[in-house]
């Protein structure tokens, strides 16, 4: 390990705290509950980002369903007002079969 360190005396003095460590028992404990822990709690919060990431992503697809669905019901809802209005029914026939207001049938390339 000296090797390791050379010149270095913060790395000399680490070198001699683990060798202070490993030969008491009690202090090698206490290092090992510690990094036990910092692996404890490293892996917990690993696994609340790896939760946090499928639930975004879960939330995320349901919202480009919904707004999807929306998008395609309101295209399938102008088609019938357009399809409406080329057989000849009426401005209020067709606010009234379609939803749509009078307004947005005028507004529309309908």
């Amino acid at each position: 390990m000296e090797a390791v360190a050379g010149d270095n005396k913060a790395m000399k003095d680490v070198i001699v705290k683990l060798r202070e460590m490993s030969a008491d028992e009690a202090e090698r404990r206490l290092a090992e509950a510690r990094e036990d822990e910092r692996r404890d709690r490293n892996a917990a919060r690993l696994y609340g980002e790896i939760e946090g990431e499928a639930r975004g992503i879960e939330i995320g697809e349901a919202r480009g369903i919904e707004i999807g669905e929306a998008r395609g019901s309101e295209k399938r809802t102008m088609e019938i007002a357009r399809n409406m209005k080329e057989k000849g029914f009426s401005v209020n026939d067709i606010a009234e079969v379609t939803g749509l207001s009078v307004d947005e049938i005028a507004a529309s390339e309908v």
